[in-house]
């Protein structure tokens, strides 16, 4: 079959490799440090090395390879879930509860259908490790605020760059939460993304 925007699997990869990077060495913190003047050494003190620790790949598909090649060599682990095993490694979604606590990193790329709305509810978050981050890059029906929020309280930190309303609403308590950071489902955007969908769409009508 022929797959559409294959291209965004190679952006997507690099969004989400600085946002691993960037939640693992606390720089929400450390740009609220600089806004105030602070010096303070000890808001990293406790960071540990991604190389140690496992990502959670949900919605395991064609953007999901392109984001472990990016990972696979900085981190420990990567495991891919999925609706259904592939027989690649790959787990199925009735696995999460015994994945979810010994993962460092859950990221969601799930698409927008009505079964997985609320997929990351509060029942899953908080079977998630003490510490651990999550990433929403696939749309937000998957992860809701009233679900987030409550769980920010034993999480290290969230990372979205969808949510379930977008714009996301200048009076959401997402905004203000000092361990949420927020991007404006940009994760795909770059200064060649034209000349990449033009590319692969001559690709296709050549076939």
């Amino acid at each position: 079959p022929i797959i559409y925007g294959t291209f965004h699997g190679s952006i997507l990869a690099e969004s989400l490799l600085g946002a691993l990077l960037f939640m693992n060495r606390r720089m929400p913190a450390m740009i609220k440090n600089h806004r105030e003047r602070k010096w303070d050494r000890n808001l990293q003190s406790r960071t540990k090395l991604i190389k140690d620790q496992t990502v959670l790949i949900l919605g395991y598909g064609n953007i999901a390879r392109f984001c472990k090649s990016a990972l696979e060599p900085l981190v420990k682990q990567i495991i891919g879930v999925r609706q259904k095993a592939d027989g690649d490694g790959v787990f199925r979604n009735t696995e999460l509860p015994t994945l979810l606590p010994n993962a460092d990193h859950v990221v969601l790329l799930l698409p927008g259908t009505t079964s997985n709305d609320r997929f990351m509810n509060d029942e899953r978050l908080s079977l998630m490790k003490p510490g651990s981050y999550i990433y929403n890059f696939g749309r937000g029906n998957a992860l809701l605020a009233q679900d987030l929020l409550p769980a920010m309280k034993h999480l290290g930190g969230a990372f979205l760059d969808v949510t379930e309303e977008e714009p996301l609403p200048t009076k959401s308590a997402l905004w203000s939460h000092e361990n949420i950071f927020i991007t404006p489902h940009s994760s795909c955007m770059c200064d060649n993304y034209r000349d990449l969908y033009i590319s692969e769409l001559i690709d296709h009508l050549a076939r």
